[in-house]
This record gives C-alpha cells, sequence and structure tokens, in this order.
C-alpha cells in the first residue's frame, strides 16, 4: 500500500512538473517528426540506390557545414540575456549573419560551379549546385528561430514546427522519386528545410515583430561585443564538430566511392532517429531549464544528474537489440541490397548510444562559458576521426574505416561528458574571475 501511494505520488509530481510537460510537448512533437523519414526510408530506398543516397550525402554535408557557418553560432546565445531586448538584438544578429552568408554562398556557387559539380559528383545534373545556399538558408532559419521559440517557451509551436519539416521533407524526396526527378533526394531536403522555417516564423516570431523593430544598430552591435565567445570560440568549435560528423561521408567518398557512402548513409539515418526521437527533445528544454538554474543558483547539476540518469535507462535495451538484429532488419525493411548497412550499424551502435547521452547534456559548457574547452575537444576530436579514417582508407577496408572511426569517436564522448559534469557547477576558481 504503501509503495503504491509512493508511485501514484510520483506520478503526480511528474504531471505537475513544468519541466516534465515540456519535454513530453517537444518529445511528442519529435516522435511524430522521426516516424515520418522512418516510414518513409522503405519507400526512399526502393526509388533510389545507395549511390543516390551517396550523392545526396555528400550534398547534404557541404549543406550541412554551411548552415553551421551562416549563423556564426550567435543563435546559441538567445536564450542567455535577462533582458528580451537584449535576446531580441541577437536574435536579429543572427538572422542577419545568415542572410548576409548565404547571398555571399550564391556568388561563390556561381563562380566555381564546375569545379564544385566535379568534386560532388553530378556533372550531368549541374542545377544541384545552387540548392546549396538554399540548403543552408533553411537549417540557419530554423535553427534561429527554434531558439526563439525555446527563449520564449513556445514549446507546442516549436514541436509543430519539426513536425512540419519532417513531413515536407519526406513527401517532396517520395514525390521527387515518384517521377524520377534527378537529384529528388536533394531537393526535398532542402525545400522540407524552409518550409519547417517558414512555419516556425509565423508561428513563433511573427508574434514578437514589434519587439524585433525596437532593437537599435546600437543593441546589435552591444550584443555582438558581449557576445563574442560564440563566433570566436563556438564556431570554431561547431564546425569542428560538424566537420567530424561529415567526415566519414567525405572521407568514404574519397576512398570507396558513392556505394559505400549511400550505405553509410542510411546507417546514420537509421541510428539518428533515436537520437532526435527523445535526446533533441530533452535537450532543448535542457537548455532552458538549465540555464535558469545556473543564473540563479550557480549550479545544473540536480538536473543535469537526472537527465544523465533518465537518458542512460532509456537507451540501453533498444540499442542492445538493434545491435543484435541489425543485419537482418535492415534487409528486411530497406531491401536485400542494403544489408550491408545493418553491419556498417554494429559498427556504430557504441558510438550512437554515448551521442544520445552525451549531446543533450553538452549545452553544460555553453552555459558555464567554457568554449574554449569546448573548442579544443572538438579540434581534438576531429584530429583523432581524421586520422582513423585515413587509416581505414590506407588499409582499404571501408569496414576497418568505420570501425575505427566509431571506436575513436565513442572515446572523446567519455571524456565530454566527465568535462559536461564537472562544469555543471560553477567553480571557485572561475567565482574569483568573476569578482
Amino acid at each position: 500500500m504503501v509503495d503504491r501511494v509512493g508511485i501514484l505520488s510520483l506520478i503526480s509530481r511528474l504531471k505537475q512538473s513544468q519541466f516534465v510537460r515540456r519535454v513530453m510537448t517537444v518529445f511528442t512533437g519529435s516522435v511524430f517528426a522521426q516516424l515520418m523519414p522512418l516510414l518513409a526510408a522503405p519507400a526512399l530506398t526502393r526509388l533510389y540506390s545507395p549511390d543516390d543516397f551517396g550523392i545526396f550525402a555528400l550534398y547534404y554535408s557541404v549543406i550541412t557545414i554551411s548552415g553551421v557557418l551562416a549563423t556564426g553560432r550567435y543563435e546559441m546565445a538567445i536564450t542567455l540575456p535577462k533582458d528580451e531586448q537584449d535576446a531580441a538584438a541577437v536574435f536579429l544578429l543572427s538572422i542577419l549573419s545568415s542572410v548576409f552568408f548565404c547571398l555571399l554562398l550564391v556568388v561563390g556557387t556561381g563562380i566555381w560551379q564546375s569545379s564544385l559539380n566535379g568534386y560532388l559528383g553530378a556533372e550531368e545534373n549541374s542545377s544541384l549546385i545552387f540548392w546549396i545556399p538554399l540548403g543552408a538558408l533553411g537549417i540557419a532559419s530554423f535553427r534561429v528561430f527554434s531558439y526563439w521559440a525555446i527563449y520564449r517557451a513556445r514549446f507546442r509551436g516549436l514541436a509543430i514546427g519539426k513536425v512540419v519539416q519532417a513531413g515536407g521533407i519526406a513527401g517532396l524526396q517520395l514525390s521527387a522519386g515518384g517521377i524520377s526527378l534527378a537529384g529528388g533526394l536533394v531537393a526535398g531536403q532542402v525545400a522540407g528545410h524552409l518550409l519547417g522555417a517558414l512555419y516556425l516564423f509565423i508561428r513563433t516570431v511573427s508574434a514578437d515583430l514589434y519587439l524585433l523593430k525596437q532593437v537599435a544598430r546600437d543593441r546589435l552591435l552591444s550584443v555582438a561585443r558581449g557576445y563574442y565567445k560564440f563566433p570566436l570560440l563556438s564556431l570554431p568549435a561547431s564546425l569542428a564538430n560538424t566537420l567530424t560528423s561529415q567526415l566519414p561521408v567525405i572521407m568514404l567518398s574519397l576512398y570507396f566511392g558513392p556505394t559505400v557512402v549511400g550505405l553509410f548513409a542510411l546507417t546514420q539515418r537509421a541510428l539518428g532517429a533515436p537520437i532526435a526521437l527523445l535526446g533533441v527533445s530533452v535537450q532543448e528544454v535542457f537548455r532552458e531549464q538549465a540555464s535558469r538554474d545556473f543564473r540563479q543558483t550557480g549550479s545544473c547539476r540536480d538536473i543535469y544528474m537526472k537527465t544523465f540518469k533518465a537518458l542512460t535507462a532509456l537507451a540501453l535495451l533498444p540499442f542492445l537489440l538493434l545491435f543484435i538484429f541489425a543485419p537482418l532488419l535492415f534487409e528486411f525493411v530497406f531491401g536485400s541490397e542494403w544489408r550491408a548497412a545493418g553491419d556498417y550499424t554494429r559498427l556504430l551502435i557504441t558510438l550512437f548510444f554515448l551521442r544520445f547521452i552525451a549531446s543533450p547534456l553538452s549545452y553544460v559548457l555553453y552555459i558555464a562559458e567554457k568554449q574554449l574547452h569546448d573548442l579544443v575537444w572538438q579540434i581534438g576530436l576531429l584530429l583523432i576521426t581524421g586520422v582513423s579514417l585515413v587509416a581505414g582508407g590506407l588499409l582499404n577496408d571501408p569496414t576497418l574505416s568505420i570501425a575505427f572511426y566509431a571506436g575513436s569517436y565513442s572515446v572523446m564522448y567519455l571524456i565530454y561528458l566527465v568535462m559536461s559534469y564537472r562544469y555543471s557547477e560553477r567553480r571557485e576558481d572561475d567565482c574569483r574571475r568573476r569578482l
């Protein structure tokens, strides 16, 4: 009876917890957003070949890297100011940076169109190159609008925005494949990002246009200087992280061609689902509460440990089952030519398990203003994973290349977890420096 009362009391407290309600709101949107590409994947793998997926993965790597550069990482500072006009100024600064960068990208792709098409293996469809600036703008805008939604605690709008984006991507890629449109994977992905960004703007930003119009040039310059660590330190760190995540696509393409890249890309797509399903949802709410706790008390360790334990418990069984059944599962769901992607999945299980736990907690380093530590770690990660991929390439073995990559990445994630735990509580030397 006591146990039953205790359980009912716990359930009651969870229902009343604002943190839990927000997690569930974003989680629900993420569930639907991740179900769409997962449900579309079996059809996509029958409409497009591994080579098509390989070319798409290479294009999307360039788009993703460009999307990181576009904002200068100022969007990560949107949730930090106490004054809403300062937050609006950071938001506007992020948008202006994105637009300016993407205009430069249009000029660059026009000048070096031939060379870029040759590198990306799309000489037969040269117009694909012009999706890169649009894709970068879509990614950058969606991120900026998402951070504004978090700042305003508009988690319902953010959740629906994820669904709109995912549904747009899946629907457009399937439609393009159905009519055998060349480059349909690239075009559908980019158009879906833009559609999601448009929805987020209407739902979570448009109500605050009055606030954005009040931002003066002096305030823009003030927040640009005040949050200089984000472009100076966070941007290189994020760029290193993005390069690291996209490095397998680039290096595997260089050494083994588009088929291996396509198989690896499907593996990333499948393993990315459980991470995005809950990990990203928790991360977005964790940022808001951890930032507030750290501002008020100098510590976010309590919410850090709660999040760490919950993610670890949630991930164990699904990842274990995936390790056991991956090859059979991939062959059954995606077709016989994709079985090798299941073998790659086994090699990457540990890496994605640790990423599922570490990624939501990584924002602690930004809250604690330890961007330099993050930068050093990101550069180390880029170097060690790059060497691992090259070693496998020189041995002319894609399996070894992926195994080396996964092992080195996993070790670095363990180091990152130790770092984020350490800085989840303000240290005495930090307090002295602030004084």
